[in-house]
């Protein structure tokens, strides 16, 4: 959706980024070059610049060395990135037709201040743009149109990244009553916070009450029974009834919600998914899919057993949705910018490959299985959703790839062992675990029924192990700690090596977990 940016706009953000990420003073000859810009343009850019930004209470400095940027604390290039989205012509008419659809071609020109040949020139973009998204724009009253799903789906994305999460931009959906009825779903299915993102999951269900008050429905995939629905409605209100009164919403209104937090089962309720997994094959297969890679990465991983089972709950509902609705750019969770999935995608691919490989290859082998379209989009939505939601994963990888067991054994008292590794504990990483060696003799036969890395000892040794034996010299302790920090290094690649190929010959044996 950056063909909706103007040129300079994204000059200007990219500026900003280079100057953001800096550690040094940049030069203008820079920025021009990375920006395949000349330097005056650079300069008018930088002056221009220099004025929001001190308008945020920070300043952009020029010296002999280059141009340097400071902001507040408080403020992060997310300011910028929504900034992008405001003072766009584009998504200023998505946004206003979003709200309003009864607009002409002299109204919107008058409300974006601008000419009828230049709002013909932008209703082509906006056009094209939508397209990539399964969607239309059609004109005269001006309006989005395509399958509801696809334009909640849109829209929903536009506003969770266009606004802040203390703004909120919808007049006719009361947020407190939203928020109240969000907690109580939460609070009914006793959801963690982290199984769900608040304030996007706020924004999405916005759009969708917005949407029915003007009269645009889902067609419900799930049918209940009449008498069910009925209980549930009588819930509802009894449940609303204080805060709706409170907030003077109409029953029209009320009845409204109730239409749309009823499809909150789909994303929340862990007997609904029960139940479609007994009732429909193809969720069934899903399911076990999931548990089966789930399984099988915990086992060969050697990480903690969890219970996923609303993380297995999500990952069903993105493909359940995606069989209905596979259009690719629509699975997208970003228009322009996707700095924390790029970022936990790129951590998890670069730090823990062999893992992220086997999730990835299962996926698109999941995908096929259904004959569901391929495209990177679906797969790092599932890869992200995957990775974020699986609880301490990155923690229990890294212990995993990382632990060290380290016996330490001293010929002093029980308590002087005790301030040894109370030291060490605090000079070294939480992966490594210091134990004090409980045998007050020491010997080959005795240590070769324990289970180890490194031995650390205030007593030089003359046994021969297959672990190395660290002597740790109480008087040079800078010293002892630099020369134990190398060991632990080496003993470290040699450890993640030998799982590495241990993990690899487990694959081998499976051909649908198979790593090229």
């Amino acid at each position: 959706m950056f063909s909706l940016i103007s040129d300079k706009d994204k000059r200007k953000f990219k500026i900003l980024s280079y100057l953001f990420q800096a550690n040094e003073p940049v030069t203008i000859a820079f920025l021009a070059k990375e920006t395949s810009s000349s330097v005056r343009t650079v300069q008018y850019d930088l002056n221009e610049l220099k004025i929001t930004i001190n308008d945020l209470g920070g300043e952009i400095k020029s010296s002999p060395n280059g141009i340097s940027l400071n902001l507040p604390f408080h403020v992060g290039m997310d300011y910028f990135q929504r900034q992008l989205y405001k003072t766009s012509p584009g998504f200023n008419l998505l946004e206003l037709i979003f709200f309003n659809e009864t607009y002409y071609d002299d109204e919107l020109a008058e409300l974006l201040f601008t000419s009828s040949a230049t709002l013909c020139r932008l209703i082509a973009k906006v056009r094209l743009a939508l397209n990539e998204y399964g969607l239309d724009l059609s004109s005269q009253p001006f309006k989005v149109v395509g399958n509801e799903m696809l334009i909640r789906n849109f829209y929903a994305t536009y506003f969770a990244e266009a606004y802040n999460i203390n703004e909120w931009p919808f007049p006719d959906v009361s947020r407190k009553f939203l928020t109240s009825c969000i907690n109580s779903v939460i609070d009914y299915h006793e959801l963690s916070d982290n199984l769900y993102e608040f304030h996007k999951f706020r924004f999405r269900h916005a759009v969708e009450i917005s949407r029915a008050k003007k009269g645009y429905f889902i067609e419900e995939v799930f049918i209940e029974s009449t008498e069910t629905r009925q209980s549930q409605y009588s819930a509802f209100m009894l449940e609303s009834k204080e805060i709706s009164q409170r907030l003077n919403l109409s029953h029209e209104e009320l009845t409204i919600y109730f239409s749309q937090i009823i499809n909150w089962k789909f994303y929340f309720s862990l007997p609904f998914l029960k139940e479609r997994i007994q009732s429909n094959p193809v969720a069934a297969r899903r399911y076990h899919d999931f548990l089966e890679t789930i399984t099988f990465l915990t086992e060969i991983f050697q990480i903690p057993k969890r219970d996923h089972t609303y993380l297995i709950f999500e990952l069903n509902n993105i493909l359940e949705l995606y069989s209905l609705y596979p259009i690719p750019a629509s699975y997208r969770n970003f228009f322009l910018f996707d700095s924390q999935s790029a970022f936990l995608l790129t951590t998890f691919r670069e730090k823990f490959p062999i893992f992220y490989e086997i999730a990835k290859k299962k996926f698109i082998h999941i995908l096929k299985k259904q004959n569901l379209y391929l495209n990177d989009a679906i797969i790092e939505k599932l890869l992200f959703v995957f990775l974020s939601k699986w609880p301490d994963l990155y923690y229990d990888l890294n212990l995993s790839i990382q632990s060290l067991d380290v016996l330490v054994y001293s010929h002093q008292h029980t308590s002087y062992t005790k301030f040894i590794i109370d030291i060490l504990e605090s000079k070294f990483n939480k992966f490594i675990s210091f134990k004090k060696l409980e045998h007050p003799d020491i010997c080959a036969a005795d240590l070769s029924h324990l289970n180890f890395d490194i031995l650390i000892t205030s007593v030089s040794l003359n046994i021969e192990i297959p672990q190395p034996i660290f002597f740790l010299y109480p008087y040079n302790m800078t010293g002892s700690f630099n020369n134990f920090e190398k060991l632990i290094n080496e003993v470290s690649q040699i450890k993640k090596e030998n799982r590495k190929q241990k993990i690899l010959s487990q694959l081998s044996k499976r051909k649908e977990f198979q790593i090229e």
